[in-house]
Order: C-alpha cells, then sequence, then structure tokens
C-alpha cells in the first residue's frame, strides 16, 4: 500500500530559512554601502580653507557659517549615498559629528585670533589642524554610523 499523506513543511523551518535569506541581503547591502574615499579629505579641505580664509583678508562672519553648511551636506551626502535614515546611524557617530564641527569652528577663532595679531603665517598651524580634525572626525563618523548599520538588530 502506498501511502499518499502529504506533510506540510514545517513554519518554524520555513520561517528560519526566510530570516536566513532576509540576513543575507542585508549582509550584502551593507558590504555595498561604501562612501567614496574622497569623502573625508574634501571635508577636511573644506575645513581647511575656512580656517584660513581669514589670512588671506576675509574677516567675514560667514566662515563659521560656512563650515556649518558645509558640515550638514556631508551628512545630508551620506544619506543619499547609502540610503540610511540618520537616526538609525547611533549616537556615537552623532557625537563624533558633534566634536569634529565644535573643533573646527575652535580652530577657527584660534585663526582670528591670530590674525588679529597680525601673525598671518601661523593661521597655517590651525588651518592643518582643521585638515586633519576634518578628515579624521568624517572617517570616524562614517566608520561607526556603518558600524551601528551593520550591527542593529
Amino acid at each position: 500500500m502506498e501511502n499518499n499523506i502529504r506533510l506540510s513543511p514545517d513554519p518554524s523551518e520555513s520561517a528560519a530559512a526566510l530570516l536566513a535569506d532576509v540576513e543575507q541581503d542585508r549582509s550584502a547591502l551593507i558590504e555595498r554601502m561604501t562612501t567614496p574615499r574622497w569623502v573625508p579629505p574634501i571635508f577636511g579641505a573644506v575645513a581647511a580653507i575656512c580656517v584660513a580664509s581669514p589670512a588671506a583678508g576675509d574677516n567675514r562672519s560667514g566662515n563659521s557659517t560656512l563650515l556649518i553648511i558645509v558640515a550638514i551636506i556631508v551628512v545630508y551626502l551620506y544619506h543619499r549615498a547609502t540610503g540610511v535614515k540618520l537616526s538609525h546611524i547611533g549616537g556615537t557617530a552623532w557625537l563624533i559629528y558633534a566634536a569634529t564641527l565644535i573643533t573646527c569652528l575652535t580652530l577657527l577663532s584660534v585663526s582670528l585670533g591670530l590674525v588679529s595679531f597680525d601673525l598671518y603665517w601661523w593661521v597655517l598651524a590651525p588651518a592643518a589642524a582643521a585638515f586633519g580634525a576634518g578628515t579624521l572626525g568624517t572617517h570616524f563618523f562614517l566608520r561607526s554610523a556603518l558600524r551601528r548599520i551593520r550591527h542593529a538588530s
């Protein structure tokens, strides 16, 4: 006698297979989610230019505004390039972002102080520091955001 009993698949096995597929797709998407390598140095260069601009005779108060606008654009472009909601990047990334911006604004104040004492060539020091802070800050911001997205559950 032949047994015509049809066994339905175990729902827990099919759910586990679906979850494994979703996790595999998520991992593949995260691996493709890379920011171009030129983004951190570009932000560092813009920060250095903003910090050095008082030595070139540009003593307008728009330097800090320009720096803040560029910082906002970097975050916006990150969102556009990756599609990641900014609320999902975590507090650590936002702290790095804020620390980088505050550091660059402080270096701009130092630059303005040096210019007020006619120490124009000394402005190169805070400008170089702003380049380093902007580049490293952006690099660690992006790395922290990506780490948070990878380990989000």
